[in-house]
């Protein structure tokens, strides 16, 4: 097997020249939105900044962004519901970490607050259960160490401290801190621990 270098230039011939769009007319910009659609999905503002970062006007990029709202194309209602569904199918992250995924994705905030509306305090409880499962697995040994430690201070203080991580484990992945709620109990399951 051989493996060649391509040099710039072969890699220009190859790929294709990558004509920035700082003087692309309105139907250029709008040819490389539909380029763009066509490779994966975006919200009109994510689309929108894409294009600006390759250098189109913003008003060309916004001209284009609407008209590929009106044709159809582009839905930021039907964006933000894939990537909910999409947060649902994993769970294991808390509404705060879809939010910060909405608001990272561009999506406008009367659209976000209305996904955000439809997340049931039943469906994160379920999310942060999930997730501190996957933790619990992870810290398996560290568990099975602090149950074969007798009852006292060290003990006392390790229990904390797996607490203490479970904790930031949960906050890392967007839970609100009732979630710690369901580290106490599974804490009460590994001894007889209790928070201070």
């Amino acid at each position: 097997m051989c493996w060649v270098r391509l040099s710039s230039e072969m890699m220009k011939y190859k790929t294709g020249p990558q004509r920035p769009l700082a003087e692309a007319s309105g139907q250029e910009v709008y040819d490389c939105a539909l380029k763009l659609l066509s490779q994966r999905a975006y919200s009109g503002g994510l689309l929108a900044l894409r294009l600006r970062q390759r250098g189109a006007e913003k008003d060309t990029a916004d001209e284009a962004v609407a008209r590929l709202t009106a044709a159809g194309l582009l839905n930021d209602e039907a964006y933000a519901r894939r990537l909910f569904e999409l947060w649902q199918s994993k769970g294991s992250s808390g509404r705060a970490a879809l939010a910060a995924e909405l608001k990272r994705k561009l999506i406008p905030s009367h659209i976000a607050e209305k996904i955000l509306d439809s997340v049931s305090a039943e469906s994160e409880q379920e999310a942060a259960a999930k997730a501190l499962a996957v933790f619990w697995r992870r810290e398996a040994k560290k568990i099975q160490t602090i149950e074969a430690l007798p009852g006292g201070q060290e003990r006392s203080v390790l229990l904390q401290k797996l607490a203490a991580a479970a904790g930031r484990y949960l906050v890392a992945r967007g839970f609100k801190s009732e979630a710690m709620a369901l580290v106490w109990d599974k804490l009460g399951e590994v001894s007889d621990f209790r928070p201070l």
